[in-house]
């Protein structure tokens, strides 16, 4: 089980559109770095996505995490962010050695 710290990548689908990640506690780290906890990677700011077009709108917001939360391990009664967190959609966390993941975030898209 790998646990995601204030350090995770999170990537859109066209890899350069990254997540802004916030850890909102500070109880728990791992080597100095806050662990994410339930809601951290949902609803953050996505920048620099090229999928810009006349037509096309961006990745601009991490949705709701379906799957990837902890049922065991918590902080202040939220369940921790495992590394394989899943939602909707194509987004994906890289990791410290560049590998992607699994998917783990889906983007929320600008009305017209």
């Amino acid at each position: 089980m790998q646990l995601l710290t204030e350090d995770a990548v999170i990537v859109c689908k066209h890899e350069l559109g990254r997540a802004g990640i916030i850890a909102s506690q500070g109880l728990v780290m791992i080597g100095n770095r806050k662990v994410l906890v339930e809601n951290d990677p949902e609803g953050r700011p996505i920048f620099g996505c090229p999928n810009l077009g006349a037509t096309i709108k961006p990745c601009t917001a991490t949705l709701a995490v379906q799957g990837g939360y902890s049922n065991l391990l918590r902080v202040n009664d939220r369940r921790v962010c495992l590394a394989a967190a899943i939602a909707r959609g194509n987004f994906y966390i890289r990791t410290s050695m560049g590998r992607r993941m699994r998917p783990a975030c889906a983007s929320r898209r600008r009305a017209a």
